[in-house]
């Protein structure tokens, strides 16, 4: 799946494709008003045997100060993802009666789904509360991530509710806080410890709800952010880029 330069592939080993079944994919937009793809992020899901996959990347916005656009761009893929992909099927579910619930403008999820547009149904034959909403994009998932969960939360993110594993990788943007003048001091004394302590993503990680059960591998590099070309000088143009 494509989202303008971004594109995301998932390869298979032939000894378990016979596993895979439900392949879906999405891209999420978050560039200039929050539609174009030159930022955003794609999703492929899929179950392998009982296991529900899910395999993202992300380009988020760039810039030092703009971590709470990041974080912001982060939750409205998650959550469109999870919206797209993990959606319980309608008959699947038993859910409602014919004839219910027409729904309105996708637009309209993101801030006007709530307890006052909604009721509920129950499936008696998976003892599943369901959500029905006139404000949602879809007419029914379970209400973990939908109206009657925590949606009031802003930073809720619905995706480990939805799938069994996920997957992130991309350009996360995420910087160093910090100046240049003291990023690069600890650099040159190999303080790499106190950088990974001001990393934005593990300062999200460990306080911020969005990114809750997210988990990095070990960072054994030092920045790879942003070097002047063909060397491996970091950034000595008037910008001066801190080193990320």
């Amino acid at each position: 799946h494509s989202l303008q330069a971004s594109h995301l592939v998932v390869f298979v080993h032939r000894a378990i494709l016979n596993l895979v079944s439900d392949v879906k994919s999405v891209a999420v937009a978050t560039g200039l008003c929050d539609k174009l793809g030159n930022k955003g992020g794609i999703a492929i899901a899929m179950k392998l045997g009982k296991s529900k996959l899910c395999f993202l990347t992300a380009h988020l916005a760039a810039h030092q100060a703009q971590m709470d656009r990041r974080t912001a761009e982060f939750v409205k893929i998650s959550r469109e993802v999870s919206r797209s992909l993990g959606e319980q099927d309608l008959t699947e579910m038993g859910a409602l009666t014919e004839g219910e619930g027409e729904l309105e403008d996708q637009d309209e999820f993101e801030d006007n789904c709530d307890e006052g547009t909604s009721y509920c149904a129950t499936d008696s034959s998976h003892g599943l509360k369901c959500c029905i909403c006139s404000k949602c994009p879809s007419s029914v998932r379970k209400c973990s991530i939908c109206c009657y969960s925590d949606r009031s939360d802003a930073k809720h993110n619905p995706l480990p509710e939805t799938f069994d594993q996920i997957i992130w990788g991309g350009d996360f943007n995420f910087r160093i806080n910090g100046t240049r003048d003291i990023v690069d001091s600890l650099l040159l004394h190999n303080r790499c410890d106190v950088l990974l302590d001001n990393d934005q993503l593990r300062m999200l990680m460990q306080f911020d709800k969005a990114f809750i059960g997210f988990v990095e591998g070990p960072l054994t590099f030092r920045p790879t952010y942003k070097f002047d070309k063909k060397s491996d000088v970091y950034d000595t143009s008037a910008k001066r880029r801190i080193p990320a």
